[in-house]
């Protein structure tokens, strides 16, 4: 990566909080940076009450934990000051721990944390009824709907790949709520309540996750269609090279 360049290859959360009326939280994190450290699968971490996630082998953390007894889960990231990372300081606490000290305690129990204990970081938290997330400095709710989660602010604008992930989970979670038109044709768009747009086949792609069937049809016919045009244009440049000294021939 050239110096100074933007990291991209930063821990992701996207999430949907009370997205639908029998789906109160969709999660989906990824470990894009860092992926050689040692983890151990998900098991128990806690037993009363029981609390479930993956353990990192190095720190004894997660980053991600789940009461489910409870409906509550907890999640954290690494958090950038600035541009780019610097280096942790190995003399504070684990922050991997949060997730199941809060889990356990309780979410009052962020009251009694100072950040300079821990190295930056950004924390997740949902139960059944409301969501918030925080800095361990500052907090603030998480409303209904679709964010996007990475080193900085939840849905920072400022931030390119959080735009650019927050605006695909949008969009994917439009399509599977049904609330999208199917645009008519290659190249035209889709219009969704939020003003954004997809081409018909970024749709293809969407949709193919929350309808098989449809996504995948729509999509050999599009392969069918794209066949049939290059089969008719290699015709009619055959039928244009055809000469009467080739017919004499024949």
């Amino acid at each position: 990566m050239p110096p100074g360049a933007p990291d991209t290859t930063v821990c992701t959360i996207l999430l949907a909080w009370q997205w639908r009326p029998d789906v109160p939280l969709v999660l989906a994190a990824n470990r894009d940076e860092r992926i050689g450290r040692p983890t151990d699968p998900p098991m128990r971490l806690h037993d009363d009450p029981p609390i479930w996630g993956g353990r990192d082998v190095v720190a004894g953390g997660t980053w991600l934990a789940v009461d489910p007894s409870a409906g509550r889960v907890c999640a954290v990231t690494n958090r950038y000051v600035g541009e780019r990372p610097s280096p942790p300081d190995p003399t504070r606490r684990s922050r991997g721990a949060l997730p199941v000290l809060l889990l356990a305690e309780g979410e009052t129990a962020l009251g009694g944390l100072d950040a300079g204990d821990y190295n930056p970081v950004n924390l997740l938290w949902f139960d059944r009824a409301h969501a918030w997330w925080s800095t361990l400095a500052r907090s603030g709710a998480i409303t209904p709907g679709v964010h996007a989660l990475t080193v900085h602010d939840v849905d920072d604008a400022t931030s390119p790949k959080t735009v650019r992930l927050l605006a695909a989970a949008q969009a994917a979670a439009t399509v599977a709520s049904g609330k999208a038109n199917v645009g008519e044709g290659i190249g035209s768009t889709i219009g969704y309540p939020d003003g954004s747009t997809l081409t018909f086949p970024q749709w293809l792609y969407v949709k193919g996750f929350s309808d098989y069937a449809l996504g995948y049809a729509s999509a050999l016919a599009v392969v069918l269609f794209a066949a049939s045009v290059i089969f008719t244009v290699i015709l009619l440049r055959r039928a244009k090279a055809f000469t009467p000294a080739e017919e004499s021939l024949r």
